[in-house]
């Protein structure tokens, strides 16, 4: 089998990929359809999927490359491989099982603390060496390593490695090679935050990259671009923290799909069509036309697959408020809703504080309103009284644990919840 070690790419270790040169009959569907494999064939599928992914990466301009339900259903409906929905589910444990078996973690995955530790030293020692620089790499703090390997799915996500350590990373930074501070400052999400406000107050809307480092100068050290996106990985996932939608190049078209549905759940299944795309896209404020069209060829192709995931938000709408959540709770909950059941069991395992925050009174009323509107960028002294009265209201209202009050906190636009640890 000609192959080539995934690793040389920068994915997980352990992982081959196929050449392109290699046959690809025995994956058509009318060969692998079915729940009789062994599972070293279906991961051999994946492993497939992952190269496909791996040569149009440049094009597409994805950082994962983990296959997707998305993924693999497209390729079941050009006729390979096995139905997500179907096969791959009942017969072999599903995506999630699929994505883990090749390596990646998927969204919501718990390592071992050990697994955990070998992984991030993979990352620190080899994997950011593939595309950056190792005085680059120097200048990475722990955060900034946690969110590069959580975007490309080669680490859990930052809460879950935050939570695994209990707030102190000293051990795992110890076992990487990090414990040294940087001799340069460290900004966090939360001083990003703040900066995002102030140049959205003083410019009325965001700023692209080259308008930011000749505005903002001397703001950090070092270019101001490169500070954000060594953060949030791009300009467009910092300025998606406020609500405005700018470059869309290398947007994936899962990325499409969520904001889509979240547009939908807030305007209430509202459809979207080319004139209100257009309208949108021109105050910054949904993607373009161009975008979804690349990547779903039709607009009517994109507000049917909406429409279909838009369906399943409502089922789980739909139990939830069975349960006591109100309406106007679920709506705020799922403003950065995913569709699939990683974010749906993170909502349904968190009901019991989603109940609570739904019982009228002058305390959930405060917290809301922040969790609505976040707290004030503007004035660091009124940003830590918010805080301090959110805290304590939320443990009158009877939400008290770490975990609780996590997940709360989670909801708070610009605001990331690790500062507290």
């Amino acid at each position: 089998m000609n192959s080539i070690l995934a690793v040389e790419k920068g994915l997980p270790p352990g992982l081959w990929l196929p050449t392109p040169d290699e046959s690809t009959t025995q994956y058509l569907s009318e060969n692998f359809n079915h729940g009789n494999h062994p599972y070293e064939n279906v991961l051999d599928y994946g492993s497939f999927v992952v190269a496909l992914a791996s040569f149009t990466a440049e094009e597409t301009g994805r950082s994962s490359l983990m296959p997707t339900r998305t993924d693999l259903g497209e390729l079941f409906d050009a006729g390979y491989g096995m139905s997500p929905h179907h096969h791959l589910r009942k017969a072999y444990g599903g995506v999630s099982q699929l994505q883990l078996g090749l390596g990646f973690y998927p969204r919501g995955h718990v390592p071992k603390v050990e697994d955990l530790m070998d992984r991030m030293k993979w990352m620190r020692e080899y994997a950011v060496l593939q595309e950056y620089t190792q005085e680059e790499v120097d200048r990475m703090s722990f955060h900034d390593l946690v969110l590069w390997g959580s975007s490309r799915r080669f680490s859990p996500d930052p809460q879950i490695v935050y939570e695994m350590f209990d707030g102190d990373t000293t051990p795992i930074r110890k076992y990487i090679g990090m414990e040294k501070r940087n001799y340069r400052r460290q900004y966090s999400p939360n001083d990003l935050f703040r900066f995002g406000a102030r140049v959205i107050r003083e410019n009325d809307g965001p700023l692209s990259m080259d308008e930011l480092d000749a505005n903002y100068p001397d703001e950090f050290v070092g270019s101001t671009y490169e500070t954000i996106r060594t953060v949030f990985g791009t300009l467009t996932n910092f300025w998606l923290e406020f609500g405005y939608v700018t470059q869309m190049r290398g947007i994936e078209k899962e990325d499409l799909l969520n904001l889509g549905v979240r547009y939908a759940i807030q305007h209430e299944g509202t459809t979207l069509h080319s004139g209100q795309i257009n309208q949108l896209s021109k105050n910054n404020l949904f993607p373009s036309r161009i975008p979804i069209i690349n990547r779903f060829s039709k607009i009517s192709v994109y507000r049917e697959e909406v429409e279909r995931e838009y369906q399943a938000y409502l089922e789980l709408e739909k139990e939830l408020v069975s349960q006591g959540v109100s309406l106007d709770v679920m709506r705020l909950a799922t403003r950065r809703y995913i569709p699939g059941p990683e974010f749906s069991d993170w909502l349904m395992k968190n009901t019991p504080s989603l109940k609570l925050l739904s019982e009228l009174s002058q305390d959930t009323s405060y917290v809301l309103k922040l969790v609505k509107s976040g707290f004030d960028l503007g004035d660091e002294g009124i940003y830590e009284m918010q805080l301090e009265d959110m805290l304590l209201a939320l443990r009158r209202i009877g939400i008290k644990t770490k975990n609780d009050l996590g997940f709360v906190l989670a909801l708070i636009p610009r605001f990331d919840a690790q500062s507290l640890t």
